[in-house]
């Protein structure tokens, strides 16, 4: 296993996550469940990714500077959408719905681009050894995120790439 195959799995998840936020029929109380695992794995894996992979990306391919910032400006339009959608009451209403929609939209449109730029860019500049070493890096950087998610409340609303 090596971070490619971590970054996959997450992306998977919070996938499911979100499909279950927007999915038909659901209930409001799954829906709020997935929405609570979507925003504690989301934030530790944004943490994470931007330290471990975007750090290690940096100056290592021409558009990579235009990637990272489009990636960072994408992690902060999900984190306010996710401020908004955490603070909406008890009852989901129609804009919970619209929010929860884009919300899908720009995370799965997010980690497409990633699949199709970022994953061949590590395979291409890191070796199986190096891709390796990167998984205890971001476990460990995941870890410490959810930390102070669960120390910080405030810290449920900031940015993940602040």
């Amino acid at each position: 296993m090596d971070i490619i195959d971590r970054l996959n799995g997450d992306h998977r998840t919070l996938k499911q996550f979100l499909a279950v936020m927007n999915e038909e029929g659901a209930s409001d109380v799954a829906r709020r469940r997935s929405l609570s695992h979507f925003k504690r794995l989301y934030y530790a894996h944004s943490v994470a990714e931007e330290m471990v992979v975007y750090n290690a990306l940096e100056g290592r391919m021409p558009q990579w500077n235009d990637l990272a910032h489009i990636g960072h400006a994408e992690h902060n339009v999900a984190t306010e959408l996710l401020t908004r959608l955490s603070e909406a009451g008890e009852e989901p209403a129609e804009d919970w719905d619209h929010d929860a929609r884009l919300l899908e939209e720009i995370v799965c449109g997010h980690i497409d681009d990633e699949e199709a730029e970022m994953v061949p860019a590590v395979q291409e500049f890191f070796g199986s050894a190096d891709r390796a070493s990167m998984i205890d890096r971001y476990d460990r950087a995941k870890k410490i995120a959810l930390t102070d998610l669960s120390e910080d409340p405030a810290a449920q609303t900031a940015s993940a790439s602040s």
